[in-house]
């Protein structure tokens, strides 16, 4: 028996104390937003501000852009323009600080993008007809309502106002230490905290490790040990939950690219790098990776001359690299997209190669290896963006849309393959992309990113609200594969 598990089986007790600790802070963290969001007031209407503009993209071909991480990129012109329909009309909504909004995203057959309108959080609905409780008796003489028909004789009277499902955006007020502001960062979320590593702003590009107690919205920089990585963006960090060790592949820094692979045990919290054989991947940041049945899997990316469509994996029990044949139409070469394991099925969604900016979604079955490409209701262009599921759904939020920064919320629903809405209100955060968002606890917690201009280090938390129940909803086929 090791050190680590000599001490778990003598310290159980404290363990199980830790855990209900952990569960009681969690039961009553959501106890407070319940009762903050039943006091919330009605929103007031503002002027809105349309979505940043910027041609400083992250490219993966550092040729056609010079970077450092001194600096932002030098802006390149695009030549890129969308398809979309001459009545397209999309704007986005920013409010100040005290300003408590509203957003509503619709799309119709004329206006098949989403775009944001602004509403109360109440709406008025047509007069109700109730049926009344019991009969009054038919005998003449004087009859008095009792005062629950008057109640409800009353409500009948006017219009009822009842709030309408939604979500709210919130800036949070962390505690702990100031986080520098990042953008191509990663971030993962490993029971009640999140894990932040790595990323770039204008001074430096960063190799350091912090930790949010998402129950308190509290920052941490731990003390770590080992053989550290070194200062890196654009790379990709997995977690694997059976050996509870954080796996970091590839990203750069400036114009160095890597291929190298960094283990974190967050139980010492003590960095290895290991030796592996095989046929490793090329140097490329700007990828995606997934852990499947104790494998690492690494698509796409860029090397710095091109983007890139290859699919390698490490066995992570013997260390050994290798190239995975696929069948079926690969996805282009591409890099800042986004890949969101979903049971079986890695579904990769945007990025770009540096020219063509992609809206489309290709799924790999992780069991056959077969791709396959899914036809959506709307193409919608996103890099740089962050994705996650929740339940039968995948949430894209922000990035860049090939002509300027976002800040929108778009739901794909998985079981139809078609994009939907759901109303959104609250504080919006800044348009952006490079920022990393992760799930927990029925919130979304989004954090850094780039605009072209500044760089970010807020915290904002979309509380899913009355749409809490999404992530229950697991047994679901994704479209008609």
């Amino acid at each position: 028996m090791s050190q680590q598990e000599s001490w778990l089986s003598h310290n159980s007790g404290f363990e199980l104390i830790g855990q209900s600790f952990r569960k009681n802070r969690g039961i009553i963290s959501r106890m407070k937003r319940s009762l903050s969001s039943t006091a919330k007031a009605h929103p007031l209407p503002f002027i809105s501000h349309s979505r940043v503009e910027s041609t400083s993209i992250d490219w993966l071909n550092h040729s056609k852009i010079e970077e450092s991480s001194s600096g932002p990129a030098t802006p390149i012109s695009l030549n890129y323009s969308p398809t979309i329909t001459s009545n397209y009309s999309y704007t986005h909504y920013s409010s100040p600080p005290t300003s408590h909004v509203s957003l509503d995203y619709h799309a119709n057959e004329y206006s098949p993008y989403l775009s944001p309108v602004m509403k109360h959080s109440f709406i008025d609905t047509p007069s109700t007809s109730l049926t009344p409780i019991g009969s009054y008796p038919t005998e003449n003489k004087s009859i008095v309502p009792s005062p629950t028909q008057s109640r409800l004789d009353a409500m009948n009277s006017k219009p009822l106002h009842v709030p309408t499902p939604a979500m709210y955006w919130s800036v949070s007020e962390t505690e702990g230490i100031r986080l520098p502001s990042l953008r191509a960062h990663s971030s993962v979320v490993v029971d009640e905290q999140m894990y932040v590593f790595g990323g770039a702003n204008e001074d430096e590009c960063s190799n350091t490790l912090y930790i949010m107690e998402l129950d308190t919205l509290s920052w941490s920089q731990p003390r770590v040990s080992g053989s550290i990585p070194p200062p890196c963006r654009a790379h990709s960090m997995t977690y694997e939950e059976e050996t509870g060790n954080l796996y970091v592949f590839g990203g750069g820094d400036s114009e160095d690219y890597f291929n190298h692979i960094y283990v974190l045990d967050i139980h010492t919290l003590y960095w290895t790098y290991p030796t592996t054989t095989g046929t490793p991947p090329c140097k490329r940041r700007a990828h995606v990776a997934a852990i499947w049945n104790g494998e690492l899997y690494v698509f796409g990316g860029g090397d710095g001359k091109k983007a890139l469509n290859d699919l390698y994996k490490l066995s992570l029990g013997s260390l050994v690299w290798s190239t995975v044949d696929t069948t079926g139409v690969c996805p282009p070469p591409r890099g800042y997209h986004s890949g969101t394991l979903v049971g079986d099925k890695w579904l990769i969604y945007g990025g770009s190669d540096g020219t063509a900016h992609y809206g489309e979604l290709d799924i790999l079955d992780m069991n056959t290896l077969e791709w396959k490409s899914v036809k959506l209701n709307v193409n919608i262009p996103r890099l740089a963006h962050a994705a996650i599921n929740i339940g039968s759904y995948l949430c894209v939020i922000g990035g860049h849309d090939g002509s300027q920064y976002c800040n929108d919320l778009f739901m794909l629903n998985l079981v139809n393959m078609c994009w939907e809405t759901k109303r959104v209100c609250g504080q919006a955060p800044l348009p952006r992309g490079y920022h990393s968002c992760v799930f927990y606890d029925s919130r979304i917690f989004l954090f850094g990113g780039y605009n072209g201009c500044h760089y970010f280090n807020d915290v904002f938390i979309l509380d899913l609200s009355s749409y809490a129940y999404l992530p229950q909803i697991s047994n679901f086929k994704i479209g008609s594969l």
